[in-house]
């Protein structure tokens, strides 16, 4: 549960003000952070489709693009939301890897970020 810490102060001239400490920001944390890459490289493999779920929330990532064409290799899904996810990863130069379940807990200010690394075989 976030929570905000907020002062209620009397300034000169009568006025009030209010003064709230929130280290959370405004932006959604996302629940997990993927990245892809060639097993044998090491090297990011951003054009692979990513497909995220907890229950009935599905989250799929379609990317038809080189890694230099994204800003970052890092697939961020489910933005807000705590849960257990299922992850699965494909593409057609490469056997799709088994990616054990994410469990994602929920923090003070939203989801506990997760970093997930799948490392893809070539074929």
């Amino acid at each position: 549960m976030r929570t905000r810490l907020c002062v209620l102060a009397l300034v000169l001239g009568g006025s009030w003000i209010v003064a709230c400490d929130d280290d959370c920001g405004d932006a959604e944390r996302a629940a997990l952070e993927i990245v892809v890459v060639d097993s044998s490289t090491g090297a990011e493999i951003c054009e692979a489709v990513v497909t995220v779920s907890d229950g009935a929330f599905e989250e799929v990532f379609d990317r038809d693009v080189e890694c230099e064409q994204v800003p970052s290799g890092v697939f961020s899904a489910a933005p807000g939301r705590a849960g257990t996810y299922s992850i699965t990863v494909t593409h057609p130069d490469y056997a799709t890897p088994s990616v054990p379940a994410v469990v994602v807990p929920s923090g003070e200010c939203g989801p506990v970020t997760q970093s997930v690394l799948v490392e893809m075989q070539p074929l």
